[in-house]
Order: C-alpha cells, then sequence, then structure tokens
C-alpha cells in the first residue's frame, strides 16, 4: 500500500481509490488507518489531495 501511494504522490496524483467488499473489516480499518475514506454507500475508500507540497 506504501509503495503505491509513495508511486501516487511521485505522479502528483489528487486521489487514489480503493474498492472493497463491504463486510471486509481488516482492509477497512488498514485502509482508514492509512488515511483513505470511505464514501458511504460505494464500497469504495478514496485518499484525497494526496499531494505533499
Amino acid at each position: 500500500m506504501q509503495y503505491a501511494i509513495d508511486l501516487a504522490i511521485e505522479n502528483k496524483a489528487t486521489r487514489l481509490q480503493l474498492e472493497t467488499d463491504d463486510d471486509d473489516t481488516l482492509a477497512s480499518t488498514l485502509y482508514n488507518n492509512l488515511g483513505f475514506k470511505l464514501i458511504p454507500g460505494k464500497g469504495v475508500q478514496v485518499k484525497q489531495t494526496i499531494v505533499e507540497i
């Protein structure tokens, strides 16, 4: 995961999106700890504005 985040930052991405099953609480917890936020009703976790200035 950190490699994907670092790669997104290196490429100046402003959004990184993950898709998980609604019942995958372990993945959701990991993603939340990495700064991703769940989009309610979508089953998608998003990390917005990941470019470090």
